[in-house]
């Protein structure tokens, strides 16, 4: 079994990585659920949209999991600027 650390580059990673599959994402009006995933520490990442069943098969298979929720990050921070 592989254990995993979200640490600051895995976060890095995670937003250079949304910069690149969905230019201009941040800025768009639906906010979308999309899940980060990594074969392995040094293997490729990719965002792909968000399924449970996707998210169960690859925790399955030992694949590190990110949930990339923009609908609730919006939320919360329009809470914050208020």
């Amino acid at each position: 079994m592989v254990y995993w650390r979200f640490t600051f580059e895995v976060a890095r990673e995670v937003l250079k990585t949304l910069k690149e599959q969905y230019p201009g994402l941040l800025s768009d009006r639906a906010p979308k659920r999309l899940i980060f995933v990594k074969e392995s520490q040094e293997g490729a990442a990719k965002l792909v949209e968000f399924d449970g069943e996707k998210v169960v098969a690859a925790w399955a298979e030992g694949k590190f999991v990110v949930p990339v929720w923009l609908d609730v990050i919006y939320g919360r921070s329009r809470e914050r600027v208020k």
